[in-house]
């Protein structure tokens, strides 16, 4: 008759086997829950840090207003108009102020003597204040 340590119980080794692969898969798991905040990249303040592309954008417009004037009357309206377009499309998010003035004789269609304009733009949102002052001659 065969002794009891001689008898193996194949049930046992199948269980220790399920068991460990568990026990493993719960610890991976925890783990990756674990670290999972820290490789997640955080990408909102890109997309909710519109300000400076609508900056340069205004600022690019104006040199574009200014280059398609017709004289300093058109130029004055369309700048006007402009910073409406712009307010409106802001809505309350940020505050636009576009200002310019003449630093010399306004000659209409003078390419001799262009005539300098002096702008300065200035753009307050909550999160921060941008300005830039810069001079543009018209006719280019």
């Amino acid at each position: 008759m065969p002794s009891l340590s001689s008898l193996k119980m194949p049930g046992k080794k199948a269980q220790f086997f399920i068991l460990s692969a568990i026990v493993i898969v719960g610890i991976v798991y925890f783990i990756s829950k674990w670290s999972e905040p820290y490789t997640i990249l955080d990408t909102s303040a890109a997309a909710t840090g519109d300000d400076l592309f609508i900056f340069n954008n205004v600022k690019s417009k104006v040199f574009d207003i200014a280059n398609m004037s017709k004289s300093c009357e058109d130029l004055t309206y369309n700048l006007d108009e402009y910073e409406s377009f712009i307010g409106n499309y802001l809505l309350g998010k940020s505050k636009l102020y576009v200002t310019h003035s003449f630093e010399s004789p306004c000659l209409s269609g003078q390419k001799i003597f262009p005539t300098i304009v002096l702008f300065n733009i200035t753009m307050r949102s909550p999160e921060k204040t941008m300005s830039s002052m810069f001079k543009v001659f018209w006719p280019a």
